[in-house]
């Protein structure tokens, strides 16, 4: 049961990351057009 809960919070740290990484790529790219 820990093991599922530490998986579980890995995931979640993982996704968080990928969505703060192409969150900053996006203003990058954006402010890059101009």
């Amino acid at each position: 049961m820990t093991s599922f809960i530490v998986t579980g919070r890995f995931i979640f740290t993982s996704m968080n990351m990928l969505c703060v990484i192409s969150f900053r790529m996006k203003i990058v790219s954006y402010y890059g057009l101009r």
